[in-house]
């Protein structure tokens, strides 16, 4: 899925050729909508859902009858900015795991090459 937030202003796709357009009264917000129709149970009923075997498509009749939890704007917004910071956590997790390879490979070069010493510690 991916929120739009250009020309189809408030607007989600969920598969292809099928978005979700909110109005701006909507009691949701886009970005939990994402946040709930990626999660691993919505995407299980979903997949449930899907119809063709070369490429899988969701008939927008299916999504008619999918049960959204709706919870207050305020906590819609919470988690929403949770959602962000694990996103952020996740990535600086990946840079520091692939900063640590990249300085263990040089520790074993240079050791390797006779210019360090392994200790144990």
């Amino acid at each position: 899925t991916a929120i739009i937030e250009q020309e189809l202003e408030r607007t989600i796709c969920i598969a292809p050729l099928m978005f979700i357009r909110l109005l701006p009264q909507s009691p949701v917000l886009p970005g939990y909508l994402h946040w709930y129709i990626n999660l691993a149970s919505t995407q299980a009923k979903m997949s449930a859902y899907a119809r063709g075997t070369t490429i899988r498509m969701i008939p927008a009749e299916s999504m008619e009858g999918l049960e959204i939890i709706l919870p207050p704007l305020e906590r819609q917004h919470k988690i929403v900015a949770a959602t962000e910071l694990n996103r952020q956590i996740q990535e600086l997790e990946a840079r520091l795991a692939e900063k640590r390879q990249r300085y263990a490979e040089e520790a074993l070069l240079q050791y390797a090459r006779g210019l360090r010493v392994l200790e144990r510690s």
